[in-house]
């Protein structure tokens, strides 16, 4: 069955599909404002009176914006990451301390990750120090109970660690 256009609120006419021209709008992130660039948003147009509306059609786009405009991780990025390390969605959940199906919407676009989470997984994808150290979390390794101050005393933390798992 052919999807009915929807019709203009204003003044009743059928709306027309188009893609909206670039323009600039305020989106929220962890409750603040950005004016983000917005480029290829699908709307619904009225021609009669010059009304534009976007529906759910346009989130993926608006959410990409965003991402791109503060600089998050891309799903493409993140799975690049996972099959670089050969690991599953919840064996990387597990190791970062999230839900699996966090990272499955992370994943798919649904939902954008936290700047914590983002700069985890930055940092999880770049030092193997840090996988390791994660990695051992569940083998019952306790580690962050105090703040070590220099990188020769890391090391040696870090050398203990690999050591006892």
């Amino acid at each position: 069955m052919k999807r009915r256009n929807p019709r203009c609120h204003q003044c009743g006419e059928d709306l027309v599909a188009r893609v909206a021209p670039p323009h600039l709008r305020k989106l929220r992130y962890e409750g603040s404002p950005y004016d983000v660039l917005i480029e290829g948003l699908p709307e619904w147009h009225c021609e009669t009176c010059d009304l534009s509306v976007t529906d759910e059609d346009g989130d993926p786009v608006l959410q990409a914006a965003l991402r791109k405009h503060i600089g998050l991780l891309s799903p493409e990025q993140i799975r690049a990451g996972l099959k670089s390390l050969n690991l599953s969605q919840d064996a990387f959940a597990d190791r970062i301390g999230c839900a699996a199906e966090s990272v499955s919407r992370w994943l798919n676009g649904a939902v954008l990750q936290s700047r914590t989470y983002d700069r985890l997984m930055r940092i999880y994808f770049h030092c193997p120090e840090v996988r390791g150290l994660l990695d051992s979390l569940g083998a019952g390794v306790h580690f962050g109970d105090h703040v070590i101050h220099t990188e020769a005393a890391a090391a040696a933390h870090c050398e203990l660690v690999a050591r006892d798992t």
